[in-house]
């Protein structure tokens, strides 16, 4: 049945040329009179009108088809170039990952362990910052072990969190937004970030939260905290103005 397809313009090529050939055979065979020949050759000029017309719409609906074609091709040749993006910036991700190390009681993990650890370990704090400064200072204030412990747990290893974050961060904020400017539809585009998300992990997010929270909450209310300067390593302070992602897409959203 395919090959049929296939072939099909060939027959009618060929249907159409046996027809050529075996119109003035038939014309002299079955009529000998030249200007009853003529008569009825003039006869069928409406019918070659509308074979004329219809050989005109032929035309307009196959390039209406062609066009229809090359935006399909085209969105395709888009869809698969931001399915190599996305790979891409998880290869850039992963790369980060594997320079990730981090040192706690003289103990060494890194990449995805250094991430476990951190997400088995940290205390979780949730803020919201649509809340005036005397909510976040309760909020602080009764959360402050839990920020004393998480600040404890990262200062060994704070300039390789924060490279790694930031790196990371770089990494959402470019593939977010090219994305939402690609031009494709948002069921692809949920596609998409739902295959980055996956790869990602479902602890990178809560992880980086976490720290980031931390720090915010101690650098705001350190001295209510009674945070020492000692713990609150620059590099994790320089990190709360270098996190442009989490900043637009996490807490712009709470």
């Amino acid at each position: 049945m395919k090959n049929f397809f296939i072939k099909q313009p060939i027959y009618i090529i060929a249907i159409i040329l046996f027809i050529i050939i075996l119109y003035p055979i038939c014309l002299n065979l079955f009529i000998d009179d030249s200007s009853k020949q003529g008569l009825f050759g003039d006869s069928f000029g409406a019918l070659n009108t509308f074979f004329s017309a219809l050989a005109f719409c032929g035309v307009i609906i196959s390039m209406m088809i062609q066009r229809r074609d090359f935006k399909e091709s085209k969105y395709q040749y888009l869809h698969d170039r931001m399915t190599s993006f996305v790979y891409v910036q998880l290869d850039r991700y992963e790369k980060g990952l594997a320079k990730l190390e981090l040192v706690n009681n003289n103990v060494k993990t890194s990449s995805n362990e250094g991430i476990y650890f951190l997400y088995e370990n940290l205390e979780r704090i949730n803020l919201y910052f649509t809340e005036t400064r005397e909510e976040r200072l309760t909020i602080a204030l009764h959360n402050k072990k839990a920020i004393l412990k998480n600040l404890t747990l990262i200062k060994e290893s704070s300039s390789r969190i924060s490279s790694f974050i930031i790196s990371t961060d770089n990494c959402f904020l470019t593939f977010y937004e090219i994305l939402n400017t690609s031009g494709l539809t948002s069921n692809d585009k949920e596609e998409l970030k739902t295959i980055f998300n996956k790869n990602v992990g479902y602890m990178l997010p809560d992880t980086i939260e976490t720290i980031y929270n931390t720090i915010y909450l101690a650098r705001v209310f350190r001295f209510e905290l009674e945070i020492g300067s000692d713990e609150l390593p620059k590099s994790l302070l320089n990190l709360l103005n270098l996190m442009k992602y989490f900043q637009i897409f996490h807490h712009s959203n709470h």
